[in-house]
């Protein structure tokens, strides 16, 4: 099966599941090709799923029959998530309304795209970089040398995991705050020597001990939960998954309403966390 066939599969399956029927008009627009090429699409997928969709004269669409098992896609809700992310000013358009579909401002954060392809080269091959860094102690920015061996995303921006010459260990570097990047030369260092990279840890999450039962189980469910969880992530992103999740460590300082969830390891937590 062809790339292109197999994602117009996708979408019918996609569509047919999380919206309860689907036409030609849809993924003409979708994809914006003829209708006879997604007539013969549908008629294709139809052929190898004749159990699937039903076609409903009444609605001029297709309908999921009972029997209908989406093969190409999974039933997870991000699935569709990002499907609408991707195809959002169609749907606004040609599918639904204007003001049918909005999310909050994702995009204050950018990257320097040169800043970006050099950390990304320099990673490929290994190479060290000299850079322009500003932090709050150094708002202008100081010149340091680094190692960079990975980058991670931490919710809100991205940031770079590197030694450092200066302070003589591995750090993250905020890539929003780089100027100035250059190659340098041949890195020695190894990632493997970032213990806090390659170490795991296991956050033990809770709903905010000050709620009431029927309260804790309100917020446990809005996380997928009925129960409490845990979340695992590297050591060296700890901080960044207790802001992105707005986790309490003490709940006897903290408005409930605000950290809903509380960290019940916090002692086992604690060491990866940053110091304030």
């Amino acid at each position: 099966m062809s790339l292109v066939k197999r994602q117009r599969f996708e979408a019918i399956e996609i569509i047919a599941y999380w919206e309860g029927k689907i036409n030609t008009t849809q993924l003409t627009k979708l994809f914006n090709v003829t209708v006879s090429n997604i007539t013969k699409d549908l008629a294709d997928y139809r052929r190898s799923h004749p159990d699937s969709l039903i076609y409903n004269s009444s609605i001029k669409a297709y309908e999921p029959s009972n029997g209908f098992h989406p093969r190409y896609i999974s039933t997870e809700w991000k699935i569709y998530h990002q499907f609408l992310l991707n195809n959002e000013s169609t749907y606004k358009q040609d599918f639904w309304h204007p003001s049918s579909l909005d999310s909050i401002p994702l995009d204050l954060y950018v990257a320097d795209k040169s800043v970006m392809r050099t950390l990304t080269t320099a990673i490929k091959l290994k190479q060290s970089l000299t850079i322009k860094y500003r932090s709050f102690s150094n708002p202008k920015g100081i010149t340091r040398i680094i190692h960079p061996h990975a980058i991670a995303f931490n919710g809100l921006r991205w940031h770079c995991r590197a030694f450092d010459e200066h302070r003589r260990e591995y750090r993250d570097f905020n890539i929003g705050r780089i100027e100035k990047v250059s190659f340098k030369e041949f890195s020695q260092q190894s990632h493997l020597e970032d213990k806090l990279w390659h170490k795991f840890i296991t956050f033990k999450v809770d709903a905010n001990n000050l709620f009431t039962p029927e309260q804790k189980a309100l917020v446990l469910k809005d996380y997928g939960h009925k129960q409490p969880f845990t979340l695992k992530a590297r050591a060296a992103l700890a901080q960044y998954v207790i802001n992105h999740y707005n986790i309490s460590l003490d709940t006897s300082k903290d408005n409930p309403m605000l950290k809903q969830l509380m960290l019940t390891n916090i002692e086992q937590c604690r060491k990866y966390l940053f110091q304030s």
